[in-house]
């Protein structure tokens, strides 16, 4: 199968591989995707989404939760206009599995691929996209990179997890696997400055690479102006939101603000989300005496998790290695100050005193002093609240990443693989 290029007037046609996307039985899981996908659909291009899930024998689902999960995934749903496919294949990120690719991703993404090759190959005859974006080096890129071997289409990775780029440094098993992907394909988008240093120093000094920030849609007005239900009314609201595992540092924010709860007597701090970390947050939420003052929201609706941050006062993250939270982006587009960690890709947008307050990841005291600044200064709030707001929606947007995003589909569909992407700004 050659690849043809279109025609000027043709419309785009991309298809997407993503396995960290929304499912209809877990559809608050990676949502920032399916929201780029959408916003990638906006600018004119046809995009359709494969995001493949683990085969699992169906008696492990009457014993497993976790089973389940993938168990009850339909094989394909559409989300408001975007399809999207959910094939199963061999290919399991999680326990010790998941450990052995981390060192060494080509013999079981070799496996995988043969599982799911023939599937591939056939929405690719039916769809004849004239490029493939693949979320993720491993595994996404991999895919992309066997497809266009067979099929001479040309494909496109963004990565999105430090720990991944990194660990390229420590085990020269992976940096080759990622090496094939990078040499393979017409581009390498990175979320952040950071990530794509970290490429060339680990993986390819001159590789084809460049920066693309991740964004969010824009807060609608009705929910900005919702009112706050009675119990938040006359309160301090502190909220965060993510999965908790340790390195979001859930504990670590909730002890920086029992620093200064007792200054703030109407402050509290709301947490969205919820994960294997519970049991410590739930800990030093009792260690600290703030079982009155903290509530764990648990996991909720997108929508719902932005109303939160509608209603809020201040929004903290201080995860250690965030490659770039799109928390922070719908905080800033709900005109809230911000506590981000200084190591994150989110760092490199924004700027300390101006956009809110930067700490070291997870610490406690210089967390607690930034919350001290924002709750004590409702002025300040404000202010850097409408500073956040005109951000986000001048350069920040979701519209404004598939913008980009789609000049690079543009160009890769029209020259040959290996030309290139083009510099930034063209």
């Amino acid at each position: 199968m050659e690849k043809k290029t279109p025609a000027p007037d043709q419309e785009l046609r991309v298809l997407m591989l993503a396995i960290a996307f929304p499912r209809p039985n877990l559809p608050t899981f990676a949502v920032w995707a399916l929201k780029q996908a959408q916003a990638i659909q906006r600018q004119g291009v046809d995009i359709q989404v494969v995001s493949l899930v683990p085969w699992l024998p169906r008696f492990l689902g009457r014993k497993s939760a976790t089973a389940r999960k993938y168990l009850d995934c339909p094989p394909r749903y559409t989300w408001d206009g975007l399809e999207v496919e959910y094939p199963r294949w061999l290919l399991y990120q999680f326990g010790q599995l998941k450990r052995q690719s981390m060192k060494n991703p080509g013999p079981q993404q070799a496996l995988a691929w043969q599982s799911v090759k023939r599937r591939l190959l056939k929405k690719v005859r039916e769809f004849q996209p004239d490029v493939i974006y693949a979320h993720h080096t491993w595994t996404n890129g991999d895919l992309a990179r066997r497809l266009g071997k067979i099929t001479g289409i040309p494909f496109i990775v963004t990565d999105h997890d430090f720990a991944e780029i990194e660990s390229c440094g420590q085990y020269a098993a992976r940096q080759a696997y990622h090496r094939r992907v990078m040499q393979a394909a017409f581009c390498t988008v990175a979320v952040a400055k950071r990530m794509e240093q970290g490429m060339r120093k680990h993986i390819l000094a001159d590789g084809r690479i460049r920066t693309i920030y991740n964004g969010a849609d824009p807060i609608p007005p009705a929910m900005l102006e919702k009112p706050r239900p009675p119990e938040l009314q006359g309160k301090l609201v502190i909220h965060s939101a993510g999965l908790f595992y340790p390195r979001k540092g859930f504990p670590k924010l909730v002890e920086a603000f029992a620093m200064v709860a007792t200054k703030y007597p109407q402050a509290i701090l709301r947490i969205s989300g919820d994960g294997q970390d519970r049991p410590a947050v739930e800990q030093v939420i009792r260690d600290c005496g703030m079982e009155t003052r903290v509530t764990l929201l648990g996991v909720q609706p997108h929508q719902q998790v932005l109303q939160e941050m509608a209603w809020s006062d201040v929004f903290a993250l201080i995860a250690i290695d965030e490659p770039y939270a799109t928390v922070f982006s719908e905080a800033m587009s709900a005109g809230k100050p911000i506590i981000w960690a200084s190591d994150g890709g989110f760092a490199e947008v924004v700027a300390d005193g101006v956009n809110g307050c930067a700490v070291p990841p997870l610490a406690v005291a210089e967390t607690a002093s930034a919350l001290d600044r924002l709750l004590g200064t409702a002025e300040l709030r404000t202010r850097m609240g409408r500073t956040n707001r005109d951000l986000l929606e001048s350069t920040l947007t979701w519209d404004a990443n598939a913008a980009a995003m789609t000049m690079l589909f543009r160009a890769a569909g029209s020259q040959p693989a290996n030309n290139g992407c083009p510099p930034a700004g063209n």
